[in-house]
């Protein structure tokens, strides 16, 4: 087993933000939400479309470090929002789902 400087950890969260983000459109949101977890507020016009773009994304964050195997989990709450507030909520309750709270 090998050890990584607290440089070496905030290094990688920087590029998986950075290729989250380049999977992001304009009119989206992704946010770090904790040490290492993001959320995510998408939009979609097809479920089955959005689960292939999300499975993407997590293959992508996958190579990133051919040297080191990192495991990437979604939760996802496919919600019909108007405002913001709404918006909010649904991705509180995409984390909570994958956090388990």
């Amino acid at each position: 087993a090998s050890c990584h400087s607290l440089t070496e950890g905030e290094e990688m969260l920087r590029m998986i933000s950075l290729k989250i983000s380049e999977n992001v459109m304009k009119n989206e949101l992704c946010a770090r939400h904790s040490t290492a977890t993001f959320a995510l507020l998408l939009k979609y016009t097809d479920e089955e479309r959005m689960k292939k773009r999300v499975s993407h994304i997590i293959a992508q964050l996958e190579g990133i470090n051919p040297d080191h195997r990192f495991s990437y989990h979604a939760g996802i709450a496919i919600v019909d929002v108007s405002k913001i507030e709404d918006a909010l909520k649904a991705a509180k309750a995409a984390l909570d789902t994958q956090l388990g709270g």
